[in-house]
């Protein structure tokens, strides 16, 4: 994590987002699990709920990491989040599965498979 590092040894400044295109995901869990996604553009509430809402059923549980953009999912189904700068997981709420995705797609597109299904 970057905010551990030493500053002169720290490799990413900011968010790293500079010059990269956002795309939002959502992932639905269970036996077939989907996978949903957009480009953004931005990461502001407006752009990030709407997309949620477009994609998820009322009253649906939504798990996030903490960015204060999803706060207002709250009105539309249960909203669960973890704040990965003190952990990844608490209970059942994660988000490793689309964690995961963007691993595969990444190398998939990198032309390094792990393991597609």
């Amino acid at each position: 994590m970057a905010s551990n590092m030493h500053r002169g040894k720290r490799k990413v400044m900011g968010s790293g987002m500079v010059g990269r295109a956002i795309v939002a995901g959502v992932l639905e869990r269970g036996t077939a699990s989907h996978v949903k996604l957009k480009v953004l553009p931005n990461v502001r509430r407006p752009h990030i709920t709407q997309f949620v809402r477009t994609h998820v059923e009322p009253g649906s549980e939504v798990m996030t990491d903490d960015l204060l953009s999803y706060r207002t999912l709250r009105d539309q189904c249960i909203h669960k989040a973890v704040d990965h700068s003190i952990e990844y997981v608490r209970d059942h709420v994660h988000t490793n599965g689309l964690e995961n995705f963007w691993s595969l797609l990444r190398r998939m597109l990198g032309g390094t498979y792990v393991a597609v299904v």
